[in-house]
């Protein structure tokens, strides 16, 4: 019984790696060729709305402030966005 919940959770562990690779893959391979090829303030533009807390890091806050919210985003104390 333990090797049949151990080998789901490869398994499991296994496709879920895969499929995180294709989404960066189908990121970077279509949604920034497809940016690439606009114009650059189109392409600054269209990213921008992809991100918008962009123009709030390009601002300057404090360093300290900046890496606290993204340990908290990443361990799950907060929800991003």
């Amino acid at each position: 019984m333990p090797d049949t919940i151990v080998t789901a959770l490869l398994w499991f562990g296994l496709v879920s790696c895969g499929l995180l690779a294709w989404l960066y893959f189908a990121f970077s391979r279509f949604i920034m060729t497809a940016l690439g090829a606009l114009e650059r303030p189109a392409g600054t533009a269209a990213m921008n709305a992809i991100n918008p807390r962009h123009d709030a890091v390009r601002a300057g806050p404090d360093r300290a402030r900046l890496r606290r919210y993204a340990i908290e985003c990443r361990t799950g104390l907060i929800p991003p966005g």
